[in-house]
Parts: structure tokens; sequence; C-alpha cells
């Protein structure tokens, strides 16, 4: 189990339930509430008070945990709500069925259609509060279903109208909400944001349980973008806070945080001391998820050093808790690693038992983490008990959902970039609105300019008129106050004309700034998807080289064990009816045997290396049949066998076919012959014997067909990993004949 994970995301998961149970008042509800509302019920006339009656029975039900009977007031109060046509009674009642269905039943189905039919009705009466706490609500059903970005579209609705309608404590704990949804899709921007947000509405509410919420909050963002150093400060913050107000439950988290911290600096001896207070404070509040959760905690910090039987007893403790509360998620990450801790202690048979478990728990719950380690564990367990059949399967199945896991975490990568860009646009999109904003301010400025000389314009052609009409002794003045105002207008004129050709100017220019804006930004973005997707391909390259290594290691690891039982048991046949020449027949044992091992580690071998080995297999057998066979090895002239690479011991299995189901029933002395050639990129085998063939079916083929199956299909998947990495596509074919068999191989060289 990933502890640092693990536990984060059981703080964050916590951490929203308590914010569900703060919007529920009266969380405390005595029985004398419910005794009573019940007597006042039984004197209820059918009216909207006996809908009012009803919604807080069903509430008061809810917060005891007795689901059955708040269902049935909650329904109770639907059919008198709306034979009354009493809508805000009905959309409340329909509010509760939600949040039965959340809590009760898990069905988050059925949950939504609650809260969306309350919204409907909300918004039929334009109730505002009741429009934005359903909006908060459905956020909720999404959020257990790990839909983050519904989630968070309902939940800023809601803060929307919380904003607009000064609800300070409902819109601080929506951002909190935003904030945690935010944090579980790894945004961390986002996530400090909105929790600086709801910081700063606590801090004016006062409400200090909030601020220490707040503060651990931003621990986790700090702590998951690796800024320890913040991380610790604001865990530190959350710890005496919780102090001063006497909260054991936010002590707990801080201490949580805090450890998980420590174990990632590697600082274990004070991350065990915080784990070991923080469960401390859980068993004196009784708290048995958080109980549960810090013995994973201690025991893992304990399997990390190597001291598995720290591990084991503490994760021991934390599985029977877990196993009491049904914690799900906690019990499939605790079976995982005890399971981990008996295989490194040699507990094999208890190994697979646990990490079994876990694995069923982790496909129930489609927690593809928690499949991802179990395969490999499995595997890993499979492959000490020399089960390679086993170890093969889950080493398969680890493969597959560690790619499927790689291809989630592309496509959010992808999505963040896109994110990213969408944002830069936008404000691209706003600088340019504004440059057009000002672009209009200076226009207007022009035009007013121009209506002001044109006023002026207007008031001197008034006075040239009057000045006309006056004597005639003033004619000159008037001509030359005239030419005067004509001069004036022309160079008003003229400069309107270079205001009009320097505003041109200015908004080609800001045109061409916002082209140049806009194209940069595309460019910049293609590049960095160009990058990014280079980089996919490459580490996908690497990851599926690998494992097509590692999976051709367990074919050849398959296959050796099972080709040198055989050679054993030819010597203790051969040596029991032949001692006369068993020194011989060891010899050339021996021999074959360093030729095996030296080549078992090898990707690929000469050509001319496998048909050594291959005749020196085929040489041993021959001795082995009372008959012995002959073989015969031909190799096209155009083939050089010094400088062609084969997989090593790629036709032994073919081999070890034709010797023993085909010639060994013979009453004759029978023949082998191998033939090589290359064509279009691939060595081209074959191999004949003229052993019974089709007369196969005279002998009792039960045992041998078994034996036939396992070196064929390993050499069929063998073939098969070389090719997804060949141009050419190699191939397996087997034919039985009237007198024998044959075999045709091709492997991409």
């Amino acid at each position: 189990m990933n502890i640092n994970l693990f536990m984060m995301k059981k703080i964050i998961h916590f951490l929203l339930l308590i914010i569900l149970i703060l919007k529920m008042p009266e969380a405390r509800a005595q029985q004398s509430k419910t005794d009573s509302l019940l007597k006042v019920l039984e004197s209820s006339k059918e009216d909207t008070n006996k809908v009012k009656t009803l919604n807080r029975i069903s509430k008061a039900f809810l917060q005891k945990g007795d689901y059955e009977s708040a269902k049935e007031y909650a329904t109770s109060s639907t059919m008198l709500a709306k034979k009354l046509n009493y809508k805000k009674g009905l959309a409340f009642a329909y509010v509760l069925l939600q949040i039965n269905s959340n809590d009760n039943s898990r069905n988050y189905q059925e949950a939504l259609e609650y809260g969306f039919r309350a919204l409907r009705v909300y918004k039929e009466i334009n109730d505002e509060d009741g429009i934005a706490s359903t909006y908060a609500n459905i956020g909720v059903n999404y959020d257990k279903q790990n839909n983050y970005s519904e989630a968070r579209r309902y939940y800023l609705l809601g803060l929307e109208l919380f904003e607009k309608n000064e609800k300070k404590s409902n819109a601080a704990l929506t951002n909190e909400k935003i904030g945690i949804a935010s944090e579980l899709q790894g945004d961390w921007p986002e996530a400090l944001k909105y929790y600086l947000d709801a910081l700063k509405l606590y801090e004016e509410l006062g409400e200090k349980d909030r601020i220490a919420s707040s503060f651990n909050n931003l621990a986790l963002v700090y702590y998951h973008q690796k800024n320890y150093a913040d991380a610790l400060k604001y865990a530190f913050q959350c710890l005496k806070l919780s102090e001063e107000i006497d909260s054991k439950l936010y002590m707990a988290i801080s201490y949580s945080t805090l450890g998980n911290i420590y174990t990632s600096q590697a600082n274990y001896s004070e991350a065990l001391s915080t784990f070991l207070n923080g469960l401390k404070i859980s068993e004196k509040m009784e708290n048995t998820d958080f109980i549960a959760a810090f013995c994973g905690n201690i025991g893992d910090l304990y399997a990390d050093q190597g001291n598995y039987s720290e591990s084991l007893k503490y994760n021991l403790k934390g599985l029977k808790i877990s196993m009491e509360i049904n914690d799900k998620y906690t019990l499939g990450h605790t079976y995982h690693s005890i399971g981990n801790a008996y295989s490194k202690l040699g507990s094999y048979d208890s190994a697979l038992n646990n990490l079994y478990k876990g694995m069923f728990l982790g496909i129930e719950m489609a927690d593809k983490e928690l499949m991802a380690i179990s395969y490999q564990d499995l595997a890993e367990s499979y492959y000490q008990l020399h089960n390679l059949d086993s170890t093969y399967h889950y080493f398969n199945l680890y493969s597959a959902i560690k790619d499927t896991l790689l291809n989630e975490e592309n496509s959010k990568q992808i999505n963040e970039m896109q994110t990213k860009y969408e944002t830069e646009k936008k404000d691209k999109e706003i600088t340019v609105l504004n440059l057009e904003n000002e672009k209009k301010q200076s226009s207007l400025a022009l035009l007013d300019k121009q209506r002001k000389i044109a006023e002026l314009n207007f008031q001197n052609e008034q006075q040239q008129r009057q000045l006309v009409t006056s004597e005639n002794d003033r004619n000159k003045q008037s001509l030359l106050l005239a030419g005067n105002l004509h001069k004036q207008q022309q160079d008003s004129i003229s400069n309107l004309s270079v205001q009009k050709t320097m505003m041109a100017k200015l908004a080609a220019n800001e045109r061409n700034k916002r082209n140049y804006a806009v194209a940069g930004g595309i460019g910049i973005a293609m590049f960095l998807s160009l990058l990014f997707y280079q980089l996919y391909r490459r580490r996908e390259t690497r990851n599926t080289l690998a494992m097509n290594q590692l999976k051709n290691k367990v074919l050849r690891s398959q296959l050796n064990p099972h080709f040198i039982f055989n050679a054993l048991n030819s010597i203790k046949n051969f040596i029991q009816q032949h001692p006369d020449v068993a020194d011989n027949y060891l010899t050339k044992f021996s021999i074959l045997m360093r030729q095996v091992l030296e080549n078992s580690e090898e990707e690929k071998i000469t050509l001319s290396e496998e048909i050594a080995m291959i005749e020196n297999y085929m040489q041993l057998e021959s001795l082995r049949l009372p008959l012995g066979f002959d073989y015969a090895v031909s190799l096209d002239p155009s083939i050089d066998a010094n400088n062609i690479m084969v997989p090593p011991l790629i036709l032994q299995p073919m081999i070890e076919n034709a010797i023993w189901h085909g010639l060994k029933p013979l009453k004759h002395r029978g023949k082998i012959s191998l033939l090589f050639s290359e064509r279009n990129g691939l060595l081209e085998a074959v191999i004949e014997d003229d052993g019974v063939g089709l007369g196969s079916t005279l002998v009792n083929t039960a045992s041998p067909e078994k034996k036939r199956s396992m070196g064929m299909q390993i050499t069929r998947e063998r073939i098969e990993l070389m090719n997804r990495k060949a141009r050419v596509k190699g191939w397996l074919r087997q034919q039985l004949l009237e007198g024998g068999s044959n075999v045709r191989l091709a492997i991409p060289v």
C-alpha cells in the first residue's frame, strides 16, 4: 500500500464527511426530541404543519442512523405535500430521501434522482437558498462516485448563489468542498485557491475548528506539491489551534498529516512518534476509522524499514477494526499489507490468502491501484514458490492494469495542459478586449474634440455674418478675421487628419499584437502537445520493451526447468539400462547443460550456437531410444549461421515432440531432418520426421498431448513477443502426415 496516498485519501474523504455532518443541524438530537415530535404528529391535522413535522421526524431519525424510519416518514411527507400542493415541504422531503439513499443504501443513482426532483421543485418556487443547498448536495453525490468534475460543477453553481445571497458560512463550506474535489483530481492550484477562500471566510466568521481544517487542507496541498516546508508550517498551525480549542479530531488529523510529511522526508523516527500520538488520541476518541488508518500507517512504516514482524502486528490490529466497521477501502489495503509482510517473512500460504482478499476487494471497488499492487505481489509470491504459470498470469494482469493507469495519467496531463492553454487563451482575449476598449475611449475623445471644433466653427460663422452686415468701414477687419478663421479650420482639419492616421496605425499595431499573441499561444500549445506526445511515446516504448524482455525471461525460465527435468530423467533411465556407457552419456550431457545454462540469460544467440545445442541434444536422445535415430541439418547457401541471431532453444520443443511422439513408437530406426532458409526478413526452419504421424492415434496419447502442449505454447508466445517489435511477423505451423510430421517455424531476424 502507498502509505502516503492511502492516508491522505482517508483524511480528505473524512473531511468531506465532517462538512456534511456540520451542515445538518441538531446532529445530536436526543430520543426525547423524537418522542415529542411523534406526539405532535398524533394530533396533527392534514395541513402543511403536518408535512413540516413529518420532515423533522425524518431528519431526527437520519441523525440517529435509523434510516428505515427516516425513509418511511420522508415518503409520507412527499405524499401529503403533493396532496396539499405544498412545494417547499415536498422539496425538503426529497432532500431527506436523497441523503438517506446516499448514506444508507449507497444507491447514488437513486440519490441523484431525488436530488434533481428537489432541485426542480425549488426552482418552481424560486427558493434560491434551497436551490443552492441542493446544488451542493448533488455535488456530494458525484463526489462519492469519484466523479469530481461533475461534483465541482454543481458546487460552483451552489457557491454562486451562496455568495449572491451573502450566506458566508455556506459559501465557506462549499469553497472547502470544491478544494477537496480539486485535490482529489490532482488540481493543486485550484485546490489552493478555494482553500484560501474558505480560510478567509472562516476567519471572518471566527469558526476556529474550520480554520484548523483549512490549515490542514493547505498542508495537504503543499505536501502533494512536495513543498514540505510550507506543508509542515500549516500542519503545525492546525495542531496548535486544535490544542487551543481542545479538538481531538483535528489533533489526530494534524498528526496524520505530519506523519506522512516526515515519512516522505525519510524521517522515520519522527514519523513513527507522530503516528503513535495520533493513534493514542484516536483511541481516546474511540474513532475506529482513524484507529484502523493509523495502524495501517504504522504497519507500513515498519515494513518500509524491513521490520515485518512489527508491521504484521499493527496491520492485524487494523484489520480487526476494519472488518468491524466494514470499511472496504481500508480493509483492502490492509489485506494487501498483511500479505506483503507474510511474503517477506516466507509464509507464502498466508501471503497468498491475504493478497487474494485484497485483490477481490480491489476488483469489487474498481480500485485500480489496489488491483495493480495485488497482482504485482501475487506474481512475486508465486515466483518465490516456483509456480511460473501463476507468476506469468499475474504478471500479465499487472502489466495490463499498469498500462491502463499510465494512459489515464497521460490523459489527465493532456487535459491539464488543455485547461492551461484555454486559461491563457481567455487571458489573451481579455487583454485584447481591454485594448479595444482603450481604442474606443480614444475614438470617443477624438469625436468629442471634433464636436468642439465644429461648435467653434459655427460660432465663428455667426460672428462673421454679424460683421459682414455691419458698417462698411469694418469690412476689412471682417475679411481679415475670416482669413484667420479659415486658417484655423485648415489647421484643425490638418490636425484631425494626423490624428486619424495615428489612430489607424495604433489600431493596426494592436491587431498585429493580438494576432501575434493568439498565434504564439497556439504555437506554444502545439509545441507542448507535440513534445508531450513524443515523451509519452518514448516512455511507452521503454515500458513495452522492458515488459517484453521480462515476459521473455519468464518464458525462458519456464522452458529451461522443463527441459532440464526431462534431461535428468533421461540420465536416470539411461544409467539404469546402460551402465556400461553411462560415462560417455554424462560427458555429453554436461556439455549440453553448460551450453543451455550459458545461453539461458541471453535474449538471442547465433544460429550456429543454436544448431550446436540441438545436435548435442539429438545425440543424447538417440542414445536413449532402443533403435536410435538419424538426423540431418541443412542450411541454404545464402545463410551465414554466425551472423543470424535467434532466441535460445527455440527449436528444442518441436524436436522433442518429434522424437518422443513420432519416432519412439516406431519399430525401425527413424530420422529427423532440419532445413533452414531465409526469405523476406524471416528465418524459416522445417523440422520433419518419418515417425508414426497420423498413426499416433493408435498409441495412448493422453499424457504425451499434455506434455506436447506446454513446449509448443511457450514457443508460440515467444514468437508473438518477437512479432511486437518486428517489421515482418513470424509464425508456427504443425502438420501430421501419413508417415511422420512436419513443423514449419519462421522467426524475424
